[in-house]
């Protein structure tokens, strides 16, 4: 092509692919305006309709006098409300009420008085009209005088429309019409969506006229990879297996349950909300990655095809790092095979580790890490050949990974850290080719990632949803960054061996090449420029992630191919090559010996569900009782000891000639690294060998290459009727369980209320108070009921136990407390035997054998033949499920009873119980089926296969079933982030329902406590509402007004 021609091209193109991609922030969209009329089908009746931004744009109402002054004057009738009355106090200080009574016809909104008429006025008003809006509450009666205007957001949080009225009521009824928050449902317009095109044409078209332009230098175009790029090394096969491995037998990452929530909901939000906290707003202008995983989702949720860009990210990175970084940083095999060698496999052993531990899963660092080598991969071809096409890609891609998360940013900063001879690259181009044609083409390329992240979604909108985002939080300020580095060093998951070192490995590399380039100002061997680029990529980086708002050690994983580039630099830098002094380069080996004691005093721990089985999962790993930390902290001592005898006496040992002659696998670091990647591996496959046939992670991703992709939903067992499980005393006692034996036990032996608080999550960073969050929920706390039960008991009971039915006992006594003691009727055991498990509900703290089931045998008279003590997985004092497996029931047994002692009283001691039961048992996956089921996201890894609840237009789906991780993290993290004040679905939900826990049991784990299943039973009956749909054509710069926590 001409020259001339492609300078054209290139201006043109950049030009409009430049204006184009900076006008798509403001160009309209299809927004979808909703909204909820009420009475629906001339029916009063209730209709359920949560807001996932609680609150509405608007509300209007109007209600008749007429009715209201028909309403009985001796109770309060609810004439309208936006939440159900049968919730009780949070529902009316959340909501817009409407009541009468024999004073007065009262309007409140969010617990506030907008408005009342008295009763004795009612006769003369023709209507009462309400308005609510962000600026203010307004209500009057026309007719008479007198109006209420309360100034402020009073709007109301909206989960449906509930009365009091007969839903057939004749004449003049009450109307709403809630006017819906949608802001985030939108799509692109006719004109937007020809722009994106054009303008992405454009963008094409504007770089491959730079590339044209860069031929016009006269020199020979290099080759994109070395010759010997299809040649497959050790090293490529240590790699992408252990990638492969750990693909199937690792454990999931933190966030895993989170984003599968997230895809889940997306194809039917529309765009990819924030469903477990943030009022559903949209993970923008982050998160593109997750589309992609979304669409894969629509053929299967099974873990690991899911997890499948991660794995092939992973491929791709190491393919680039050796391929094409090593000889970047002038390490090739001709020139000096021991110290290629060395490069080499440094840098698979801290990629593998940095892989296995921070990026197999869903999260977006997995693409930040393979973005940012890319990225530099360009960027150093542009500066070895002064050519600006490679670069321009490079600013393409470095958009693309900003785009799927703030660490992207990473890839910019790889142009930062490079721009001194990019720049002399630019003014080169610039005097061959002009401005226009250099600058606007750079532009348009920089510019491009618009086009993505504001395809659907106009500039007010997006700013609205970041700035939401960070008023919930949690947000930290730069300064607050040691956060990151504090939980790097709990001793918990965040802070597990494989992490921590990893991240010391990084920052010794770092430190080391550092020193030495400063010292030196070379490495031989080494390519002087690339390393600068490297270490300085690295330091600004660490830099730029303090002013990430969040704090975990997750964002880690980003620095997995930087990491692995300066590990390889840092082996050579301490190679015999460059240090010959001894005592440095005993030095360096005790900052590596230092490095391992620092990261092995901690625990081999992995998030939920991959701690199931886990050596080491919570303790420190040793062998033969004797710390590995302890090892590593003695060979760190002896090594600095050797240093400083060196380093006074000049006596010069062999370690250099030794070195020489190592192969490059037996660096320090790559054999720490690797000592790591074994223990992980080892653990993680010991798991599944120690859990069969029970539940493990590794087992969930085996089966589902099976075709059984479910997890642990197909091993839970769930009884669905607990009372139809209920033993049959046999006898005539009047009170079966005390029948034999009753010593100060009684129906209400039992506190009112109680709660069991968690000890703390032990694999994340808190998101709650822990310590002062129940970690027993869905009806285990205790309560009364309004009338007594068959035994005459007033207490609640859990799990859905019909208490005219099910009797209770328990030994808590008012006043004084005393020693109490009881032995129950014989309880007939199933005919068939017992399916798997002998149950029994119970509360209260005690000692372990304060309470056991004595089997016995024979037909009339029952002869004892043995006393289990089932098996308490807490927590206390709340109601549980004691069980005793069927291989541990004496055999012949044909009846049960329980027998319990308190022998140590106190107000916190005490027991109470039910009769024992034989449950009839499904799988958690046989009983849930298709229902609309909220996961929480500490869970839903391990149950890909419920169906989320959907959202769409701003309206959710009410779930009829949550189900909740082990007890700790449920209480620490998944129930606070869910909740009501960070805009989470609990926040609705739990408006419109009340969670009853059902009994659920880990199949061959029975010891083990797996988490919880809730059933969510509406405070009423009432199906959703009908919506009525519009789509508004809307500015780039249009807000309806705002947010929720504005």
């Amino acid at each position: 092509m001409n020259l001339r021609i492609a300078r054209i091209a290139a201006v043109v193109a950049g030009l409009i692919g430049l204006v184009l991609a900076l006008a798509t922030p403001l160009l309209p969209i299809k927004q979808t305006a909703v909204t909820i009329d009420w009475p629906q089908s001339g029916s009063l009746a209730p209709v359920t309709a949560p807001l996932t931004m609680y609150k509405p744009l608007e509300v209007d109402a109007t209600i008749p006098c007429s009715v209201a002054a028909a309403a009985p004057s001796d109770r309060q009738t609810v004439l309208a409300a936006t939440t159900p009355p049968p919730a009780g106090d949070r529902a009316r200080t959340a909501g817009l009420y409407v009541t009468v009574d024999g004073e007065a016809l009262t309007v409140r909104s969010r617990g506030a008085l907008v408005h009342h008429v008295p009763r004795a006025d009612l006769a003369r008003c023709g209507e009462l009209r309400i308005a609510v809006d962000a600026d203010h509450a307004f209500a009057a009666a026309t007719g008479i005088s007198g109006q209420g205007d309360v100034r402020g957001d009073l709007r109301p949080q909206v989960v449906g429309v509930f009365s009091d009225l007969p839903a057939d009521l004749q004449g003049p009824t009450p109307k709403l019409t809630i006017d819906v928050d949608s802001r985030y449902t939108s799509s692109p317009s006719v004109l937007k969506g020809i722009a994106i095109l054009v303008g992405v044409a454009c963008v094409v078209v504007s770089l491959l006229a730079l590339a044209l332009l860069d031929r016009a230098d006269g020199r020979r175009r290099g080759r994109l990879f070395p010759r010997s790029w299809r040649q497959v090394r050790l090293a490529d096969v240590a790699v992408v297996g252990s990638l492969l491995a750990w693909h199937i037998v690792g454990a999931p990452t933190s966030d895993d349950g989170y984003i599968l929530g997230m895809i889940k909901a997306a194809p039917h939000s529309g765009y990819m909300p924030e469903v477990f906290r943030y009022y559903d707003a949209p993970y923008a202008p982050f998160g593109m990655p997750f589309y992609v995983v979304s669409w894969m989702a629509d053929l299967s949720v099974s873990s690991p095809w899911l997890r499948l860009p991660a794995l092939l990210s992973g491929i791709l990175a190491w393919f680039l790092l050796s391929r094409e970084v090593l000889p970047r940083l002038g390490l090739d095999k001709r020139r000096s095979a021991g110290d290629y060698s060395r490069a080499l496999w440094a840098m698979a052993a801290v990629f593998t580790l940095f892989w296995l531990t921070y990026n197999p899963g869903l999260r977006p660092e997995p693409i930040v890490a393979v973005g940012t080598v890319v990225t530099w991969c360009l960027v150093e071809r542009s500066v070895a050949t002064r050519r600006l096409a490679p670069a321009g890609v490079g600013l393409v891609v470095a958009g693309l990974t900003v785009s799927a998360a703030p660490t992207g940013s990473f890839a910019f900063v790889v142009f930062l850290v490079a721009a001194a001879p990019l720049w002399r690259a630019v003014v080169a181009h610039v005097r061959a080719n002009g401005y226009a044609a250099t600058l606007l083409t750079l532009g348009a390329a920089g510019a491009s990632v618009l086009f993505l992240v504001f395809a659907d979604h106009g500039l007010v909108e997006m700013l609205q949803s970041t700035k939401l985002l960070g008023d919930v939080g949690p947000s930290e300020p730069w300064h607050r960054e040691i956060i990151r580095y504090e939980a790097l060093f709990q001793q918990n998951p965040n802070g597990s061996v494989a992490r921590r070192f990893a991240m010391l490995a990084l920052f010794l590399g770092a430190a080391i090449v550092t020193t030495l380039l400063l010292w030196r100002r070379r490495i031989p061997g080494v390519a002087t420029g690339p390393a600068r680029r490297v270490v300085a990529a690295i330091g600004v980086s660490l830099l730029v992630m303090a002013f990430n708002p969040t704090k975990w050690t997750h964002h880690f994983g980003a620095f997995a191919t930087l990491g692995a580039m300066v590990a390889a630099i840092a082996v050579v830098a301490i190679g015999p090559r460059s240090i010959r002094r001894p005592q440095f380069r005993l030095l360096a080996l005790a900052a590596v010996a230092g490095c391992a004691t620092l990261a092995f005093e901690s625990t081999n721990g992995w998030f939920y569900p991959g701690n199931f089985g886990i050596p080491w999962g919570g303790a420190d790993p040793a062998v033969a009782g004797v710390k590995i930390a302890t090892v590593f902290g003695a060979a760190t001592v002896v090594l600095l000891l050797a240093a400083l005898v060196v380093h006074v006496t000049g006596w010069v040992p062999p370690v250099p000639a030794i070195a020489g002659r190592l192969p490059g696998v037996a660096t320090p670091i790559t054999l720490v690294a690797t000592l790591i990647i074994a223990m992980i591996g080892a653990t993680n496959v010991a798991s599944i060998m120690i859990q069969r046939p029970a539940y493990s992670y590794g087992q969930q991703n085996l089966r589902s290459l099976a075709g059984q992709p479910c997890g642990m939903a197909d091993e839970v067992l769930v009884e669905r009727d607990a009372t139809a499980g209920v033993l049959a005393p046999i006898g005539t006692a009047p009170d079966p369980l005390v029948g034999e034996l009753n010593a100060n036990f009684t129906p209400n032996g039992i506190a009112p209320s109680f709660s069991s608080s968690s000890r703390g999550a032990a694999d994340l960073v808190r998101t709650g108070d822990a310590d002062n969050t129940p970690s027993n929920t869905g009806g285990t706390g205790g309560g009364t009921l309004d009338a007594p039960g068959i035994n005459g008991s007033t207490a609640a009971l859990p799990f859905g136990l019909d208490p005219a039915r099910v009797p209770m006992v328990g030994s808590r006594q008012t006043g004084p407390q005393h020693s109490a003691r009881a032995i129950s009727s014989w309880y007939a055991l199933p005919a068939g035997g017992i399916d798997r498990l002998l149950t029994i509900s119970v509360a209260g703290r005690f000692g372990p054998g304060d309470l056991q089931l004595e089997f016995g045998s024979g037909e009339g008279t029952i002869t004892p033949n043995g006393v289990v003590t089932p098996i308490d997985i807490g927590p206390a004092p709340a109601w549980r499920n004691l069980r005793v497996p069927a291989e541990a029931v004496p055999a012949g047994a044909t009846a049960v009873r329980v027998r319990a002692t308190v022998t140590a009283p106190s107000e916190s001691t005490w027991v109470a119980y039910t009769p024992p039961r034989a449950p009839k048992l499904e799988t958690l996956q046989e009983l849930l089926g298709d229902d609309p089921t909220l996961v929480d996201w500490g869970a839903g890894i391990g149950f890909p296969c419920q169906r989320q609840w959907r959202e769409n237009g701003g309206v959710a789906e009410q779930p009829k079933w949550r189900i909740l991780p082990e007890r700790d993290l449920a209480a620490a993290a998944t129930t606070t982030w869910q909740g009501g004040d960070a805009g989470g679905p609990l926040g609705w939900a739990l408006l419109l329902a009340k969670a009853q826990t059902v009994p659920t049991y880990l199949n061959h784990d029975w010891g083990r406590e797996w988490g919880a299943l809730e059933r969510y039973v509406p405070y009423v009956d009432a199906p959703a509402a009908q919506q009525g749909r519009s789509e508004v054509t809307r500015s780039g710069l249009w807000s309806p007004g705002p947010t929720p926590q504005e």
